[in-house]
């Protein structure tokens, strides 16, 4: 990503409230990326998880 700044700063302020994450979530777009990608290869639409149909 040549856009992006060359340095990133990066502050954590103390609070009383409970801890959660930090960023973005990188786990969820995974699955539909996944998907049309197998799409992509094998030619066949996956609505149901888990993908075990597909890859054989």
């Amino acid at each position: 990503m040549p856009q992006s700044p060359k340095k990133i700063y990066t502050h954590i302020i103390e609070s009383t409230e409970k801890p959660t994450g930090v960023g973005e979530p990188p786990v969820p777009p995974f699955i539909p990326a996944l998907c049309n990608a197998l799409y992509q290869l094998k030619g066949k639409r996956i609505y149901e998880l888990p993908v075990n149909e597909a890859l054989a």
